[in-house]
């Protein structure tokens, strides 16, 4: 899979690039995804090497599922992707393992980037699931024009028409 730096909204200073989710990436995903604040915002919940490593290998053979990882400057910061991939739906789902990146923008173009892929797949309804208190990715959400359509104890669900 080629790098693409895709823009969207205007997007002309994307920060980022999507590649390949390969076994750098996991590698990494395994200490981002381990961090305790990360695994609660990602809500990933417990994981395993050998889970893991069986998730990954799944990969290849699964149509409803496309994964990206993230660069930045040309380092692996995190990962993205659309997931229950049917019937012209999919759900987002992005988190940026680097902590220190977080709040520079980088959420937004990660966000936007896969929006552009998936309308080149031919989607036309984005869904996602936020925590309540995820205030920043919230606001994020709804700058892209995710509007609520759900909420239960934990979550607030989230759509998008493309």
């Amino acid at each position: 899979m080629a790098e693409v730096c895709v823009m969207i909204f205007m997007n002309m200073n994307c920060k980022i690039s999507l590649c390949e989710f390969d076994s750098i990436f996991l590698e990494k995903s395994w200490d981002w995804l381990n961090d305790p604040y990360i695994n609660y915002y990602s809500a990933t919940g417990l994981i395993t090497k050998g889970g893991q490593l069986e998730w990954f290998n799944s990969l290849k053979t699964r149509s409803n599922y496309m994964i990206w990882g993230v660069k930045y400057q040309d380092e692996p910061i995190g990962a993205c992707g659309l997931k229950n991939i049917k019937d012209g739906q999919a759900e987002y789902w992005g988190y940026i393992g680097e902590k220190q990146l977080h709040g520079q923008g980088i959420g937004y173009d990660m966000l936007t980037s896969v929006l552009i892929k998936a309308e080149g797949i031919h989607l036309s309804k984005i869904v996602l699931k936020v925590l309540f208190d995820n205030q920043r990715a919230i606001h994020l959400y709804k700058k892209c024009f995710f509007n609520e359509f759900d909420r239960d104890d934990k979550y607030i669900y989230m759509k998008r028409l493309i």
